[in-house]
C-alpha cells in the first residue's frame, strides 16, 4: 500500500492520477475530508482516504499504519516535512518527497542511521528538479567516468507558471538554503549571488545559480568535486538578482522573516502551474580538465513529469526484492530506467551529446 500525502494539492492530484494509471495500490491524505472524499470521487479507483495534518504531531502515526510506502507532497518541508519523515523512519515506511529545499535536504542526512536501522528508505527530490538531473548525471558517468572537476546543471522553463506551493517553497528555500558544494566540501554562500551568459536552447540566455538538492544527491554516488545548478532568467534578473535576492534572502533569514513570509502568503494566488503548452529543458554536464560532455532532456509540464516520476518510484519501493534502505538519492530507486524506458514514454527527449567537446571557462 501507498499513502499519498498532500493529495488535494496540485502536486497531489496528478501523482493519484499517475498512481491509478499505473495501477497501484494507494490511498489519499490530507487534512481535508471533505476535499479528500471529492477527489476520491473523481477517480477511477476510488482510494480509501486518511485525515492528517503535519502541524499536529498527533496525528501522523496514522500516516504510517498498514502503509509500506509514504509519498509526501506537502511543503513547504522546511516547515512541516520533518516531523513527517521522522514518522516515517521510526515506522519502518520508505519515505518519498518532491522537495526541491536543500536546507531541509540537507538535514535529512541526520536520519540516515535511524532509517537503515528500521530498513526505511528516505528518497528527497523525487521530482521533475533533481531526479532528472541526478539520473542523467549518471548516464554521463557510465560513458564519461569521472573523477569530474565539476557537474553544472541548468533548467530553462520558458513561460512556465507555479503552484502556490512551489512559490511557498521556494521563499523558505531563499531563507534557509545557504549552502553549495565546491571542491568537495560544504560551503555557505548566498542563494543567486552569481550569474552567468549560457547558450541552452539555441540561444544566449542568462542564467543565476540557485540552492538546488543536486548539490547532495550528486556527489553521494558521483566522483565530483564542485556541483553548480543554473535557472535561466531574464536579462534584468540575470544583471539585478545578484544584488538584490541575496538582500531579500537575508532578510527572510533574520528575525523579520516569520513576519515577511505571513505578508507574502496571503498574495500567493494559485496559478496555472504549467501543462502541454510550457516546455522545458535540463541540461547537464560533467567536466574533467578542459574535457565536458553533456545530456539535454525535455520535456512539457514539469509537474507533471514529478507526478509521474513519484508514481514511478513509489511502485520501484513495492517491488518484491526491494533492498535499499537509509538516505538515498533518486537514482537509487530509479536507476537508468527512468531516462531509458519512463521518460520516453511520457513524451521526454533525452539526448546524450555525441563525442567529447572542448569546454570553454
Amino acid at each position: 500500500m501507498i499513502t499519498l500525502f498532500g493529495a488535494t494539492g496540485h502536486t497531489g492530484k496528478l501523482t493519484a492520477a499517475a498512481l491509478d494509471r499505473l495501477g497501484l495500490p494507494y490511498r489519499i491524505a490530507g487534512r481535508s475530508a471533505s476535499r479528500l472524499e471529492q477527489l476520491s470521487s473523481s477517480l477511477p479507483s476510488h482510494p480509501a482516504w486518511v485525515v492528517a495534518d503535519a502541524a499536529e504531531p498527533q496525528s501522523l502515526p496514522g500516516l504510517c499504519s498498514g502503509t509500506q510506502v509514504l509519498i509526501n507532497c506537502v511543503g513547504p518541508f522546511t516547515d512541516l516535512g520533518e516531523r513527517v519523515l521522522r514518522q516515517a523512519a521510526l515506522s519502518g515506511v520508505h519515505y518519498l518527497d518532491s522537495t526541491n529545499e536543500l536546507g531541509f535536504v540537507y538535514r535529512m542526512q541526520t536520519y540516515d542511521r535511524l532509517a537503515a536501522q528500521s530498513k526505511a528508505v528516505l528518497a528527497p527530490a523525487c521530482a521533475f528538479e533533481v531526479a532528472l538531473a541526478d539520473c542523467a548525471a549518471a548516464s554521463l558517468a557510465h560513458v564519461f567516468p569521472g573523477p569530474f572537476d565539476e557537474m553544472s546543471v541548468v533548467y530553462h522553463l520558458p513561460g512556465a507558471g507555479s503552484s502556490r506551493g512551489t512559490r511557498r517553497s521556494a521563499l523558505r528555500s531563499l531563507a534557509t538554503s545557504w549552502i553549495a558544494y565546491r571542491d568537495g566540501h560544504w560551503v555557505g554562500t548566498a542563494p543567486a549571488s552569481r550569474s552567468r551568459r549560457l547558450e541552452i536552447d539555441g540561444r544566449s540566455r542568462y542564467a543565476l545559480c540557485i540552492p538546488s538538492s543536486e548539490s547532495i544527491t550528486l556527489p553521494a554516488h558521483l566522483d565530483v568535486k564542485t556541483v553548480s545548478v543554473w535557472m535561466t532568467v531574464s536579462a534584468f534578473a540575470g544583471i539585478f538578482g545578484p544584488v538584490f535576492i541575496p538582500f531579500f534572502a537575508r532578510f527572510l533569514r533574520s528575525i523579520a522573516g516569520p513576519l515577511i513570509q505571513k505578508m507574502v502568503r496571503p498574495h500567493l494566488h494559485e496559478k496555472p502551474a504549467g501543462g502541454a503548452g510550457c516546455p522545458y529543458v535540463v541540461e547537464v554536464t560533467a567536466l574533467k580538465g578542459r574535457i565536458s560532455r553533456k545530456v539535454t532532456i525535455t520535456g512539457c509540464d514539469p509537474y507533471q513529469t514529478t507526478a509521474n516520476i513519484l508514481a514511478q518510484a513509489a511502485g520501484r519501493a513495492l517491488e518484491p526484492g526491494f533492498k535499499l534502505k537509509g538516505l538515498v538519492t533518486p537514482y537509487a530507486i530509479l536507476g537508468d530506467r527512468l531516462l531509458v524506458e519512463a521518460a520516453p514514454a511520457w513524451g521526454i527527449q533525452v539526448n546524450l551529446a555525441e563525442g567529447i567537446t572542448h569546454y570553454a571557462p
